[in-house]
């Protein structure tokens, strides 16, 4: 049986491979070697771990209905994959310099632009909310600290 490549396998990688780098670059952190539960790695560990047994998941159902796809995949639609692909790799760079909240607004309008999401309001609101969201509840609330812009230590 021959497998046809198609963007939902091609996503189900991207998503496998994220957490997989994310996992050994975090890993070689002066702090990652603290250990136990204590460890700020204990809780960003545990998350990459549960992504990438739903990513592996993901990936192993697509690959098996992968032939019921036969459908091509535009030009568009891998356009907007590597546009998405490179905004994640931007993104990750961009958290060490600016900090999480900064790279996660540009990370978010960029990822909405380039999935032709066109409406001001909902771009503005889901570019600043989730990431706020995200970055008062892991960095203020569990205290589990995040990056922060060379601007400010509240973002």
């Amino acid at each position: 049986m021959t497998i046809g490549l198609n963007e939902r396998i091609v996503v189900a990688v991207l998503l496998l491979l994220a957490p997989v780098v994310l996992l050994l670059v975090s890993s070689r952190a002066e702090f990652a070697a603290l250990g136990s539960a204590f460890s700020p790695m204990f809780f960003p560990v545990s998350v990459l771990w549960g992504w990438i047994a739903v990513a592996a998941l993901t990936l192993v159902i697509e690959l098996r209905a992968a032939g019921a796809f036969s459908d091509r995949t535009s030009a568009r639609r891998w356009m907007q994959i590597v546009g998405v692909a490179l905004a994640m790799g931007l993104f990750v760079y961009a958290t060490t310099r600016l900090g999480f909240l900064l790279s996660s607004i540009g990370f978010v309008l960029a990822t909405l632009l380039i999935l032709q999401v066109r409406g001001p309001v909902l771009l503005i609101s889901y570019s600043v909310a989730v990431p706020g969201v995200l970055f008062v509840l892991f960095h203020h609330v569990l205290g589990l600290p995040l990056p922060t812009s060379p601007f400010s230590y509240l973002f």
